[in-house]
């Protein structure tokens, strides 16, 4: 019985896990209007793996975080919400 393992399949699976922890973690630090929004992600990616980092890069929260620094959108989270408008 053959057990070796090809190094680019190695390094395939390290890029793959790479990525998954890039997603948790980027969920994890994203501000949302709502907290739940994050709970839900972090439960999508963790149970469904490469696929919920997929349907996270897909349909994860796009709204103004793409146009604005981090600082600028956590500054547009906190004026909406004393104004009330999350």
């Amino acid at each position: 019985m053959n057990l070796e393992v090809s190094p680019s399949f190695l390094l395939f699976i390290f890029l793959v896990e790479l990525v998954w922890i890039v997603a948790v973690l980027s969920v994890a630090r994203t501000k949302t209007e709502d907290p739940t929004d994050r709970i839900v992600w972090l439960l999508i990616i963790l149970f469904l793996n490469i696929l919920g980092v997929v349907l996270y890069l897909c349909f994860g929260p796009k709204s103004n975080r793409a146009m604005l620094s981090p600082e600028a959108y956590e500054a547009e989270i906190k004026k909406r919400a004393n104004e009330g408008k999350l």
